[in-house]
């Protein structure tokens, strides 16, 4: 009798340790799988690789290269992207002209450009960040936005700097009736005009300039403004 109980003591113990193996197997299981899923989730998260135009304490601009989430059709367009939940150390590295990869939402505001919500961005190419040049933009009536369009470099770049330097500049709401036909900006360490967005426009009176900037309008004529208008063009 005491061999029985023993043994059914014993049988009773193997089935529940069996039990309580099999429960934590299917506990490490479904914990594995829901890893899966988490991972599975981040790796298709939507994701654009582009080249930053311009950065402001809440967000950045870019010029999209490739994009997940629209399929080949923003490609040389521009897209907003908030930076509220990229940390401060990220977002000191950024500068214009890298090339980096964002990872995003599927949501986009309907402004103009679009606005994503950038949720990690990754610097993947220095690109011309570290390269002094002068960054043109020129305007473009299909997309109605200002799109890349060439860069001068070089010794060209002091000539255009001259330019800015040499004129008359005065206080001056947008000036144009229409966009302007270009935008441009210095991208030079040791310019007075570094990272300014400067709109041009030819008049009847010359080369009519706008730094967003500083709020302010010069027009530009003569030899000057045939030299400014060879170099951005």
């Amino acid at each position: 009798m005491k061999r029985n109980i023993l043994g059914a003591v014993t049988l009773s113990s193997v089935l529940l340790l069996g039990a309580c193996g099999l429960g934590n197997t299917m506990k490490v299981e479904q914990q594995e799988g829901i890893d899966a899923a988490q991972s599975e989730e981040v790796a298709q998260m939507p994701g654009t690789i582009g080249l930053i135009d311009d950065i402001t304490d809440e967000r950045i601009l870019i010029t999209v290269e490739e994009s997940s989430v629209f399929n080949g059709k923003m490609k040389g367009q521009r897209i907003f992207f908030s930076t509220g939940e990229i940390d401060d150390e990220t977002k000191a590295q950024l500068k214009r002209g890298q090339k980096v990869k964002i990872e995003h939402g599927e949501a986009f505001g309907m402004s103009h450009p679009p606005v994503g919500n950038a949720e990690n961005i990754e610097v993947i190419d220095k690109a011309m960040s570290e390269q002094p040049h002068v960054m043109i933009f020129k305007y473009d009536e299909g997309s109605t936005d200002y799109l890349r369009h060439g860069t001068v470099t070089g010794a060209a770049i002091a000539s255009v700097e001259t330019v800015l330097e040499d004129a008359t500049w005065e206080d001056a709401a947008f000036p144009f009736d229409g966009p302007a036909d270009y935008q441009f900006s210095i991208e030079t360490a040791s310019s007075p005009f570094k990272e300014q967005n400067i709109f041009m426009k030819n008049t009847d009176d010359g080369v009519l300039l706008y730094n967003a900037a500083t709020e302010q309008k010069t027009i530009v004529s003569g030899g000057m403004s045939q030299k400014l208008v060879e170099l951005i063009k």
